[in-house]
């Protein structure tokens, strides 16, 4: 695992660096077939703008990712001994109460048993979470096969719309690769 997450943070490199570039040229290159003067003076400020906007939707779906791939990943089934209590150290003698935590997500766990009670949904539809098999080991894998056919795909990335597709579904990788 450490081979593999050295080389993918070396497959990071490019992508952090020169996807505004990428976008770009892609955008000039497009522009210049489409008629515009390769002389146009707001040209390359375009070309900054649609790599720019390929990072702001990769953001998007980086935060997006990072915030509900939690919600989804189930418990992976290794179970660990805890540590006696005496081993555990405290800034107090009486270690801090976790009470107020649990009593907000039971609340809110009622909250939503409420909605579902008016909404109706068919069990077959409804879906568990986390996924069952879903494990945080198989999120990570998953998000390194996306990101290596992501960068195969930068091969025939032809368009300002596939290179910012491209780019965009990077944001997953990079938020499944923060979320491990």
């Amino acid at each position: 695992i450490c081979y593999t997450q050295f080389f993918a943070w070396i497959g990071w490199f490019p992508i952090l660096f020169y996807t505004s570039v990428w976008v770009g040229e892609i955008y000039t290159r497009e522009a210049i077939a489409g008629g515009r003067s390769p002389d146009d003076p707001d040209l390359a400020a375009d070309a900054t703008r649609a790599g720019s906007r390929a990072l702001f939707l990769n953001a998007i779906v980086n935060l997006l990712t990072s915030v509900f791939l939690p919600f989804l990943v189930s418990s992976s089934g290794i179970r660990t001994e805890p540590a006696p209590v005496s081993t555990y150290r405290t800034a107090s003698p009486q270690a801090p109460s976790s009470e107020g935590l649990t009593v907000r997500a039971s609340r809110l766990m009622q909250k939503l048993d409420k909605i579902r009670a008016i909404i109706k949904v068919p069990s077959r539809l409804r879906m568990q979470l986390p996924i069952a098999g879903f494990t945080l080991i198989r999120a990570w894998i998953l998000g390194q096969i996306v990101f290596a056919a992501t960068m195969f795909a930068t091969w025939f990335a032809g368009s300002v719309w596939s290179a910012q597709a491209i780019i965009c579904v990077n944001g997953f990788c990079w938020g499944v690769a923060q979320c491990t």
